[in-house]
């Protein structure tokens, strides 16, 4: 039994292929009520269903894992000169950031920069 949500971001740049990676992983339940009425976990699981159908949707984005299992999300992605991806990570990360504020007992949040 999970009773707190921990969720991390890193990004990189990828010397070799001259791109960004971008990974961003959840995992835990919050444990703030009973499934199906916990508010904290929609507001994390909704953030990461969000950022992961925007990243299908655009075409400087490729995909290459998202693997959700009971609990936990797990995105890795590349980015290919897309400067509209700056403006979605930080709206992701400022939610993220706002909700383990908000709910600090239930939600923690970490985010890196390198390898």
């Amino acid at each position: 039994m999970y009773d707190m949500i921990t969720a991390e971001t890193r990004i990189r740049y990828d010397e070799k292929n001259k791109n960004m990676v971008y990974e961003f992983g959840i995992a835990g339940h919050a444990g703030s009520d009973v499934k199906g009425k916990d508010i904290v976990c929609a507001a994390v699981s909704i953030i990461e269903h969000m950022f992961v159908n925007w990243c299908l949707t655009s075409p400087h984005i490729r995909l290459e894992e998202n693997i959700e299992v009971d609990g936990a999300a797990y995105v890795r992605l590349r980015v290919v000169n897309a400067p509209e991806f700056f403006e979605i990570r930080r709206f992701v990360e400022t939610g993220l950031l706002e909700v383990a504020k908000e709910y600090p007992e239930y939600v923690s949040f970490v985010s890196m920069i390198g390898k």
